[in-house]
Order: C-alpha cells, then sequence, then structure tokens
C-alpha cells in the first residue's frame, strides 16, 4: 500500500541529483558554461540576477548546468552593443590620412533611443534638438555621454593647454538636468573657441603638402618669369655689342660714371634704349646693382661669348668640305707680328662661294717655319681640319710666304701629300729620308746648283 502512495519518479527525476542541487546563488562564474561569444560575461553576473521577465523563452540553445534554467531566460538580453568608428569613445586615429578624414566627417551624431535615466527626480536623456543647437556637439552612444567635437579634436594645443575641460574631451557629459546651460557655458570658454577656430582653418585651409606644393610652384614659375626677363634684358645688350662690333666703334670712354657726360657708346646706347623699352628700363633702374651686366668685364664676356657662338657657326658650314685658305702677315700699330687667315669655301645653303675671316695668329718670329707652324695650329687645332681639305693656299710675293722651296707654300704641299689616305706612314717616312739624302749628295758636288737643278 505503501508503494501506491510513493509518487512515481520521471525520467527527470531519475537523472537529479536531489542532494546537490543549486540555485542561481551557488554558481561558480568561473565554471566551464558554454555560450555565444556575446554572452561570454553573463555567467559571472548570474548571482547577482533574481528576476527575470515573463516574456523571455527560456528554451534557448544554450548548454548550461540543469539548474540555471532562469539565467537562460535573461541571456539574450545582455549582449555587447557594437560600438561605431567615429564614436567618441574612440580614440582618435594617428594616422594622417585616417585623421584628415575623421576631421572631414565632422561630430559624430547618431539619431537613436536616447536612455532614460533618473535624475534630479525626472527621467532624462540626450535631446536630438542639441544637434542643431550646438553644432559642434557629439553623441556616444556606448558611454551615453556628450563630447565636444573641436575641443577633442585639439586638445593637445599649447593654446588650450590648462583650460580644456575633461567632461567634453575625454569622460563625457552625462548630466542632463543642466545640459543647455553646460552646453553653453562650454560653448562660450576660450579652449571652445580656440578649438573651433583650428577647425575652422582646418576645413577651410588646404593641407600643408598643398600648400607646399603650390608654393614650390609660384617660386618655380617667378624663377621663370625672372629668367626669362633677364633672357629679354640680355639680347638688348648683345644687340648693343653686335652694332659697336660691325661699325668698329669703342665700348667704353676714359671714365664710366653715371655722373659723367659721356660714359662710353656702350652705356650711352643702353640710356637712349631705356628711354623706349620698359624691359631695359627695368632693369637697369629697378635692378639689382651687383647683377647690371653693363661692367666692363660683362661687355668682354659678352664680346667672347659672341665671337665662339659665332665661330662654332661659321666652322659648321664649311665642315666636310673643300677650302682654299688666304694668308697674309703684318705688323700692327703695336709693332706686333699678326697673321690675318681668310677661309674660302662654297656654302651650300647659298650656293654661292663665301670668303670668311677666321681670325688674327699672333707670330713670334716670320719665318716660314714659324708661320707654318701658326697656320697648321689654326687649321687643326681651332677648325678642325687637316690639310686634306685644303684645296689652295694664296700667300703674297714674299719668299718666306711663296718660296718654292723653304716658304709656306712649299711646307703646305708637302703636308697635304703626306696626309693622303693612299699613303702609308713608312712609305711618307721613305720619301722623306729618300729626299734628305738627295739634297744631302746635291750639296756634295763642285757643280753650281742651279746647273744641277735644271738637268733634272
Amino acid at each position: 500500500m505503501n508503494n501506491k502512495n510513493k509518487k512515481m519518479k520521471t525520467l527527470h527525476d531519475f537523472f537529479m541529483n536531489k542532494s546537490t542541487k543549486p540555485n542561481s546563488d551557488d554558481i561558480d562564474p568561473d565554471d566551464p558554461i558554454i555560450l555565444t561569444p556575446s554572452t561570454s560575461d553573463v555567467v559571472k553576473t548570474v548571482h547577482q540576477i533574481k528576476e527575470v521577465p515573463d516574456d523571455i523563452d527560456p528554451d534557448d540553445p544554450l548548454i548550461l548546468t540543469p539548474s540555471t534554467s532562469n539565467v537562460v531566460k535573461t541571456v539574450h538580453q545582455i549582449k555587447e552593443v557594437p560600438v561605431h568608428f567615429y564614436d567618441p569613445a574612440v580614440e582618435l586615429p594617428k594616422n594622417r590620412i585616417e585623421l584628415s578624414k575623421r576631421v572631414d566627417y565632422g561630430p559624430y551624431q547618431p539619431v537613436v533611443s536616447f536612455p532614460r535615466k533618473n535624475i534630479g527626480g525626472k527621467n532624462r536623456s540626450f535631446h536630438e534638438n542639441y544637434y542643431t543647437q550646438f553644432k559642434w556637439i557629439e553623441y556616444s552612444p556606448s558611454k551615453d555621454a556628450a563630447f565636444c567635437f573641436p575641443c577633442r579634436l585639439f586638445k593637445g594645443n599649447s593654446i588650450n593647454r590648462g583650460q580644456i575641460d575633461l567632461a567634453f574631451t575625454s569622460k563625457g557629459f552625462k548630466n542632463w538636468k543642466d545640459s543647455v546651460r553646460s552646453f553653453s557655458r562650454h560653448q562660450a570658454s576660450k579652449a571652445h573657441l580656440f578649438s573651433s577656430t583650428s577647425w575652422h582653418n582646418v576645413l577651410n585651409e588646404k593641407p600643408i603638402d598643398v600648400i607646399m606644393n603650390e608654393n614650390k610652384a609660384l617660386l618655380l614659375l617667378e624663377r621663370e618669369k625672372e629668367r626669362l626677363n633677364n633672357r629679354e634684358m640680355m639680347k638688348r645688350l648683345i644687340d648693343i655689342i653686335i652694332m659697336l662690333g660691325k661699325t668698329g666703334k669703342s665700348f667704353r670712354g676714359h671714365t664710366e660714371k653715371y655722373t659723367d657726360l659721356n660714359k662710353g657708346m656702350f652705356l650711352e646706347i643702353a640710356d637712349l634704349l631705356k628711354k623706349y623699352d620698359p624691359v631695359l628700363k627695368n632693369h637697369l633702374e629697378n635692378g639689382p646693382r651687383n647683377a647690371m651686366y653693363t661692367s666692363n668685364r660683362i661687355q668682354n664676356d659678352l664680346i667672347l661669348s659672341i665671337h665662339n657662338v659665332s665661330f662654332r657657326t661659321l666652322c659648321s658650314s664649311f665642315k666636310n668640305s673643300y677650302i682654299s685658305i688666304i694668308a697674309d702677315e703684318t705688323s700692327d700699330c703695336g709693332h706686333q707680328e699678326q697673321m690675318s687667315v681668310v677661309i674660302h669655301y662654297f656654302d651650300k645653303k647659298l650656293n654661292t662661294p663665301v670668303e670668311s675671316f677666321i681670325g688674327l695668329q699672333r707670330l713670334l718670329k716670320v719665318d716660314a717655319h714659324s708661320i707654318f707652324d701658326s697656320l697648321n695650329d689654326m687649321l687643326v687645332n681651332k677648325l678642325n681640319l687637316d690639310w686634306s681639305a685644303v684645296l689652295a693656299v694664296c700667300f703674297d710675293g714674299a719668299s718666306n710666304m711663296s718660296g718654292s722651296y723653304n716658304g709656306v707654300q712649299a711646307k703646305s704641299k708637302v703636308s697635304s701629300k703626306l696626309q693622303t689616305e693612299k699613303l702609308e706612314l713608312l712609305t711618307a717616312v721613305d720619301l722623306i729620308t729618300g729626299l734628305k739624302n738627295i739634297l744631302s749628295e746635291f750639296r756634295s758636288y763642285d757643280h753650281d746648283f742651279d746647273v744641277i737643278y735644271d738637268a733634272t
């Protein structure tokens, strides 16, 4: 009878350990319980949870100890809220590009369901209309706090040091009872005004690298303008030199002071042209005193430069062509022997024969050997030609110039013969050696040299 009165055991009672029946207060938060990743901290707070709402589903698929069925009801309510990248709770990026994007984005002003808290006997919370009233304000859903974006951005500024309100930069403002008054007070503070000015400058001004590139481009543009202006000015000075050289006028006077009545042809013509030429006038009147380009040394440098350019152009005109040489020597007013050299050639561009004056060669001696060496130096070293390109030579009737045996003309002919392409070096040496031996034999004869010469 007693067995009938006993309550039948169920399958649940069979697996239930009555002696170790736990409750929610006995749960160890360090026991290995299998939960979803977002609820890893739930077990540590199990013994603090006493009341569970009735609308919670206790059949959520979580593996717990059998006595924790009440805890399961609160698991899906306790979840980690994802933090937005621009949330004020997140530290500002250190990378310059990411920080620039964050500044361009501006204050983080999400529109969410703002939680209410009992402050001063009333439920209060953050309001969406704060965004319109205070453009600088931003809200952090993870901290439920308000921040000042420009102050948080420029809190490390040396001007704001010691004046920054930590409630709006790092801790967050949460006193919603006096929110409007606190926001207005902060908006009028010096730290906020400095930060807002810096924020405005960053938004309206260009990045430092863009400014540096633009400044570099402007600097290069100014240099290019200066270079072109100097080139135009130099063209006018070169024209003055060419004109004086063509007319054979002297360049300089006895003195070249600005107070002198006659400063020389070069400076006088430059002063005349500046009346009608704004480029030359701006240079002579406003240019730097140490870069006027009108001194005697600059004039000599310009004359030498003009000569070099003209000489290269002249040499290129008869390159790979046959030429004739016209030379003559005389003494100048300083009793220095000078030899003038003229090249006669056919100009293919003009399609006509042309004679061009090459230059003057100073002679230390007037014998045939010295004159030939000077002429050979000009032909080989200055004109980059050889005697094979010379068709004819023309001299005056002096014996040292046109002598048949020891004159410059005879040496030129021998030199041209020895430089033909068909004559080998050893053959040339043999010819000279044989000629020397024959001349020695002629001198050994007792007969007159003219008789031998006529016989040959």
